[in-house]
């Protein structure tokens, strides 16, 4: 499971993720790892991924792809995660075909979620694409969504995202909120949320890893991009 969190406003953009992975051995034993799952794409973009563990992998491999070929906003970078996601994630469904006929209860999902500039043109717009293969069909959809986003959908926690959007907070002030958020619900589903939580914040500045710097100032802090 991944609880997947996305704001996005005239001054930038907020994607929170969490990294709880479960994955089914061959024995049909549950496995419960910690995987990064957000991804960054040059410094004007980001991607996270949910559903399927295979798309952890692909998700590597298109991030590294995409900062080797400089795609550096949503123009570019969705008709690339498209033909990228289709052609690994269909290799994927084929290898294991005879394993998920085995396995009807297995997961079938995985959902991309695509976030940064706009276009290269002068100014900073703001934007997000949400791609999707549900029961393994392909190609991805890609789904209409808004300003803000959670996934799963939690109503409650996007009812928060969007006065906080009316009302204009500093994205290192919904950085710090997501995480929060992370962590009340990691409190409460710890089978569906888990830690370490990974925040990004995409502005002006490029692409930032957000982090809590409790122990020095008790403030929110940027890391640096890696």
């Amino acid at each position: 499971m991944t609880q997947e969190i996305l704001y996005c406003s005239p001054a930038g953009i907020v994607l929170s993720s969490d990294s709880l992975v479960v994955r089914v051995r061959e024995d049909g034993r549950r496995e419960h790892l910690a995987v990064r799952k957000l991804f960054p794409l040059g410094p004007g973009a980001a991607l996270s991924t949910a559903g399927a563990f295979a798309g952890v992998r692909i998700s590597e491999g298109f991030a590294a792809r995409a900062r080797a070929e400089g795609l550096s906003c949503l123009e570019e970078l969705l008709p690339a995660a498209q033909v990228y996601f289709e052609a690994e994630y269909g290799r994927f469904i084929r290898e294991n075909q005879s394993w998920f006929e085995a396995h009807p209860e297995a997961h079938r999902s995985l959902y991309v979620l695509l976030a940064g500039r706009a276009d290269r043109a002068e100014g900073l717009a703001w934007g997000a694409r949400f791609l999707a293969s549900e029961e393994h069909r392909l190609p991805f959809q890609i789904l209409p969504i808004g300003e803000v986003l959670t996934v799963p959908r939690r109503l409650g926690l996007e009812g928060q995202l969007m006065s906080r959007l009316k009302g204009g907070s500093p994205l290192e002030d919904v950085a710090a909120f997501c995480h929060s958020a992370l962590g009340m619900l990691g409190e409460g589903e710890p089978e569906w949320v888990g830690r370490p939580f990974y925040t990004a914040i995409l502005d002006g500045q490029g692409f930032h890893w957000w982090q809590w710097d409790a122990e020095s100032t008790g403030q929110a802090g940027r890391a640096e991009e890696r």
